[in-house]
């Protein structure tokens, strides 16, 4: 479970620094024609924003699946080696 809860925050972090470099991201036209040039802009704006969106929800989800790990698996090592019934503890052979 360590192994999961790293994944997710690194997803998390991952997905942060995707709305990062968007936002950075300079918005610009490649027509002459001021008109068309002002709604391309407009519609790259658009399309920029909705990935940030986008990006930020899933770190977002990232954050709370981090969360759940956390309260669903607090104190579980301790609670292997204290069931009831006798020691829990994994006896490994070795060959």
């Amino acid at each position: 479970m360590r192994r999961v809860w790293a994944f997710f925050k690194w997803q998390a972090s991952d997905w942060r620094q995707k709305a990062q470099e968007l936002e950075n991201r300079a918005v610009i036209s490649s027509s002459d024609n001021l008109i068309l040039a002002q709604a391309d802009v407009e519609s790259q704006r658009a399309v920029r924003d909705g990935k940030i969106a986008y990006a930020l929800r899933q770190a977002s989800i990232r954050n709370r699946m981090v969360a759940h790990i956390v309260v669903k698996w607090k104190g579980f090592p301790s609670k292997l080696l204290h069931m009831e019934n006798g020691d829990a503890r994994i006896r490994i052979e070795r060959h």
